[in-house]
């Protein structure tokens, strides 16, 4: 009988560790972008004007940049109505499917949350990361769930997790919104 909670209880570990390894957290400080261009290092918060036809509102993005040091790293938040974008794909030939990281949702936790897990902090390893480092830190995430966590958006009580897609590791001067339409 101890043998089997013992191998219960290390199976259900191994699953819960497996489980928590496939959600990432990435945790900054925003500032509004102001204008179509970044000239200045820093870590900004756009949104565009108006959601697409498969979207409940406008797609929201989270830009680490660099002009001088070349880095563009691109979180993007897009709310998608699920059954909108699988009635659209099945239009258009493609599989009625959505992948897990499609669904970017946002949740409200409670503050306690930022305890219980260790986020790749932006404010604290952007302005000392190069292209490279950059690179190799965030395209890890390419294509897992993650959750942004926006210091502007905790309360005393809350914090906001924004469920987002890393979208890119590339340099453009262009707007940001011109990338992505």
């Amino acid at each position: 009988m101890k043998k089997r909670i013992i191998l219960i209880f290390l199976l259900v570990s191994g699953f819960n560790l497996f489980a928590q390894d496939e959600v990432y957290y990435v945790i900054l400080t925003s500032q509004q972008r102001t204008g179509d261009y970044v000239v200045e290092d820093g870590i900004y918060r756009s949104r565009l004007a108006q959601p697409s036809a498969v979207q409940k509102s406008p797609s929201i993005f989270f830009t680490a940049a660099s002009p001088d040091r070349k880095i563009r790293e691109v979180f993007f938040h897009a709310d998608y109505d699920i059954e909108k974008l699988k009635i659209n794909r099945s239009r258009h030939g493609g599989a009625p499917s959505v992948s897990p990281e499609e669904i970017m949702d946002i949740k409200v936790v409670p503050i306690s949350f930022l305890e219980t897990i260790d986020p790749i902090d932006l404010d604290k390893e952007f302005p000392t990361m190069t292209y490279e480092s950059a690179r190799d830190r965030l395209e890890p995430l390419r294509g897992k769930k993650i959750y942004l966590i926006d210091r502007n958006d905790i309360t005393e009580d809350t914090v906001k997790l924004i469920g987002v897609k890393y979208i890119t590791s590339i340099w453009r001067r262009t707007s940001i919104e011109t990338l992505y339409l």
